[in-house]
């Protein structure tokens, strides 16, 4: 099922906290929705207004679509319904989405120069073999075995490309093994061992945490289902697999700070953030800041981590073609020149 893109949930939650503001019931502005999407969000919008006019909430009715909507919407959702704020649910998620939006452009631009670069360098590689069998093809000499297999550059070009193929579909098949804890928790484990990358990760799962948990507060829903929404939030089996200990400790009397301290996944900052936060009363003013403190530092962190990986790119290009050049011209030039030389 193709998901919505960021730009569709900050316009959908956009209108359904200005609509819903004025005065206008919920079934109207989600008809109103349904009106203006297209293709497959047009059957979901219609499918969620048929189950409000059935009486379903609209987190039921989000929730009845699968995994269409992320788990941070179906989490801030729940928490504005239940504590009868859902325009400011909805407004902290078009808010939320709109910041995704200004990363995401800025990250891309940061790394457009290096990936233009490697793909520039992949196409050149697999050109240089075409075009060396295409010299052979011409001057009618014997094409260079480029590693010793005795294959033709076709079979080398075909292998070429598989192994393109290959590594670009690795790729996705980790992120999203990773992201549905396919390998449990040891790929994060390590990611956060690495410096810098280890924490932007966390610090991208806590930012959604600390938004959930602020709207649960704000809307007045309990410690646990709070501690539950907010766990939901991070949409990483690392921090949710936590979730029954944490639970039942709130329920024997621990505060959310001590059971999340207890669980030894939670960044001090954060469990001070939340300690603060309940001895003062104030935990969504104190999530709403250390999420925006959050922020800052993951656009920081992202603009770091785009020059180290521009960087690293250029090198492997160097070495790429370094190893290649040097190859060749042991092959085509001092290669036959000792032969001759045993000759004499």
């Amino acid at each position: 099922m193709a998901k919505p893109n960021f730009k569709q949930l900050q316009d959908w939650f956009h209108r359904l906290s200005l609509l819903y503001r004025t005065g206008i019931d919920l079934r109207t502005a989600v008809g109103q929705i349904r009106q203006s999407a297209t293709g497959r969000a047009h059957e979901v919008w219609a499918a969620i207004e048929a189950d409000l006019m059935q009486g379903h909430t609209l987190y039921d009715a989000m929730r009845r679509q699968g995994a269409y909507f992320p788990q941070l919407s179906l989490a801030l959702v729940e928490a504005g319904e239940r504590g009868g704020r859902l325009e400011q649910a909805t407004e902290r998620l078009s808010f939320y989405y709109k910041g995704l939006i200004e990363t995401r452009k800025s990250f891309l631009a940061s790394i457009a120069w290096p990936a233009f670069e490697l793909g520039m360098a992949i196409f050149i590689l697999g050109a240089l073999i075409l075009i060396m069998g295409f010299v052979s093809s011409i001057t009618g000499t014997p094409p260079l075995d480029l590693f010793g297999f005795g294959w033709s550059i076709r079979q080398y070009f075909i292998v070429y490309c598989a192994l393109v193929v290959a590594l670009c579909g690795g790729v996705v098949v980790m992120y999203q093994s990773v992201a549905r804890g396919w390998w449990g928790t040891w790929p994060l484990d390590i990611a956060r061992r690495v410096p810098l990358l280890g924490r932007t990760i966390e610090m991208m799962a806590l930012t959604r945490t600390a938004w959930a948990l602020a709207t649960a507060y704000e809307a007045g829903i309990s410690a646990t289902d709070s501690l539950k929404i907010g766990l939901r939030s991070t949409q990483q089996w690392y921090y949710q697999r936590h979730h029954n200990n944490a639970e039942a400790g709130i329920r024997q009397g621990r505060t959310l700070a001590q059971v999340m301290r207890q669980t030894e996944a939670f960044p001090l900052d954060f469990v001070q953030a939340i300690e603060t936060g309940e001895l003062t009363g104030t935990i969504p003013e104190s999530m709403e800041h250390l999420s925006r403190r959050y922020d800052d530092e993951i656009q920081r962190n992202l603009r770091t981590l785009s020059t180290i990986g521009g960087v690293l790119i250029m090198l492997l290009i160097f070495v790429s073609l370094g190893f290649l050049i040097i190859y060749l011209y042991y092959n085509i030039y001092f290669k036959p020149l000792m032969e001759l030389g045993r000759g004499f």
